[in-house]
């Protein structure tokens, strides 16, 4: 997931001003876009779940990835945008608490699950 120009636009949320300027710089360096509206981010980096309205908006909007700040700092290192699949957000106690699921949903076109 890029944007048009084929480059991550991506949404910070929850971090702290120090922690979201590094990530910003970080970002830009790697030609990456910083957006503050999630209906033009193809990635939410937050290191928890989030009730704050872009987080919810993003989850909400679907087909972005969501994703920690170590995915941004191991791109950094590399030089490089790193697969996302390896720092793919995972916060167990407050999907559990929030009653919801961070995992992908089913393909709709999926056979059903066997009984």
């Amino acid at each position: 997931n890029r944007n048009n120009k084929g480059m991550p636009a991506i949404l910070l949320v929850g971090f702290e001003d120090r922690d979201k300027t590094r990530l910003q710089q970080a970002v830009t360096k790697l030609k990456g876009v910083n957006v503050a509206d999630p209906r033009q981010c193809t990635h939410l980096v937050c290191d928890r779940v989030k009730t704050s309205p872009n987080f919810l908006a993003a989850m909400a909007l679907g087909g972005r990835w969501f994703v920690t700040s170590a995915w941004v700092e191991d791109s950094a290192q590399r030089k490089t945008w790193s697969e996302e699949e390896p720092f793919l957000l995972s916060d167990p106690e407050s999907e559990q608490r929030l009653h919801f699921s961070l995992s992908p949903r089913p393909q709709l076109d999926a056979p059903p699950p066997q009984v």
